[in-house]
């Protein structure tokens, strides 16, 4: 009995071990794929790259024919289910989870040799085939976290194998810990395996729509605080046809980092001045041309933002989106170029709209008309920054113009026009 036991043990310590060196090679094969361009895109650099690594990504299925995100739909199921049979056999175990040797090398061997390699192999095919970057980074983001998640799980029998584990703990106290280390774990490989999962019925469009939603948001934003600081620097009056404006006849006083002067009247014994005694600083208006450039700003803002979520109507929703091109083995590269551009330029433009925004906030260091002023206001103009905003939008704009079918003009070609014209006033 002892024998059969001491066999069993052995028997798991060898498929930890040849499981945990799997999971670090799908690791190392993962920013392999996610670090080189796509080979079908970049055959000699691709080439190039993998003769000078030591880990190169595994071939492809005997059956490439199966739709990646298909394969990758399939793969996350089966790890997110032996993923919280391998949870329940650690903590449910007793005295150890060595006690459950034999079931445990049985699932560990399946995870093994069904599992881990139709995951990695999925995320091949996306690289190999050039099912866009957009997509290969949504799918390795939470396989990475399914690969470490797997290696801290399989990593708990370890001590138990090696005999370092905590002798004192038993019972209860072994089964709590057991808990608290191995149930956070399989919550964060379940939420990649449900990432994953999610992917499957939308694709590249759908990751595609959600990244340009999320652009849509941050500028959004960008324009909420840029249309704050024209109030706050235009004396108080309304912005952007808000009719209640700013009611706060006492806005100069406020308490921030132009209300006070810094530099307070030395004292013989270190004490602070009396509160009276801190010199005011008139609040900084700054001139009305730039404040006319602010608010054209915030007008290509606004454009921009109804540009984004056209684009995810008009383009990118299931009823208009050619998803079956795309959702095959090798899809239709056209279409995967362009869905491309579109992330590439939302993510430029966000970028540039922080700069446009950083920009007039350096105005506040800048001698601009005081409240009481009569200086002559400076003459603003578009800065290069700004320019090339403006470009990039035209970019996106022109590139969402042509219909899927054909790439002629269609119903929405119109209003993607209406948007160039718009950005470019």
């Amino acid at each position: 009995m002892a024998s059969n036991l001491t066999a069993d043990i052995e028997r798991l310590r060898a498929t930890v071990t040849s499981l945990l060196a799997l999971i670090s090679h799908c690791q190392s094969s993962l920013s392999t794929l996610t670090s080189v361009p796509s080979r079908s895109t970049e055959v000699s650099t691709s080439t190039s790259t993998s003769t000078n690594t030591t880990t190169s990504p595994p071939p492809p299925l005997a059956s490439p024919q199966i739709p990646p995100l298909s394969l990758l739909h399939d793969a996350a199921s089966l790890t997110r289910a032996h993923t919280t049979k391998l949870a329940l056999l650690i903590t449910n175990s007793t005295p150890t989870p060595l006690s459950s040797s034999t079931a445990v090398t049985k699932l560990l061997s399946t995870v093994q040799s069904s599992v881990l390699p139709p995951l990695l192999t999925s995320l091949d095919i996306l690289h190999t085939h050039n099912h866009g970057a957009a997509l290969l980074h949504s799918a390795a983001t939470p396989a990475a976290e399914i690969f470490r998640g797997l290696a801290e799980m399989v990593g708990v029998f370890t001590p138990f194998l090696n005999g370092t584990e905590d002798k004192f703990l038993k019972g209860a106290d072994l089964k709590k810990k057991l808990e608290a280390t191995v149930l956070p774990i399989t919550g964060r490989v379940w939420s990649g395996c449900d990432a994953l999962i999610a992917l499957k019925p939308t694709g590249l469009v759908g990751v595609v729509s959600s990244r340009l939603k999320s652009s849509a948001e941050t500028v959004s934003d960008a324009m909420a605080e840029l249309k704050e600081y024209l109030e706050r620097h235009s004396g108080g009056g309304a912005v952007d046809g808000d009719e209640d404006g700013d009611d706060d006849e006492d806005d100069a006083d406020d308490d921030d980092d132009f209300g006070w002067d810094d530099d307070f009247p030395n004292t013989d014994d270190g004490d602070a001045p009396p509160q009276h005694n801190k010199p005011r600083r008139k609040r900084i208006i700054i001139p009305q041309k730039t404040q006319t450039a602010i608010t054209a700003t915030l007008k290509r803002f606004k454009t921009l933002t109804i540009l984004f979520t056209a684009i995810q109507k008009r383009r990118l929703a299931a009823s208009v989106a050619p998803l079956a091109s795309i959702q095959t083995v090798t899809p239709d590269q056209s279409v995967v170029q362009r869905l491309g551009s579109f992330v590439d330029l939302a993510e430029e433009i966000v970028v540039l709209v922080d700069d446009v925004v950083g920009e007039y906030y350096e105005l506040e260091g800048e001698d601009g008309d005081e409240e009481e002023g009569e200086k002559e206001p400076k003459p603003a103009s578009l800065s290069p920054t700004e320019t090339s905003l403006i470009n990039k939008i035209v970019a996106l704009a022109t590139a969402a113009q042509p219909a899927w079918e054909g790439g002629e003009e269609d119903a929405s070609s119109k209003l993607f026009g209406e948007c160039i014209k718009a950005i470019q006033r």
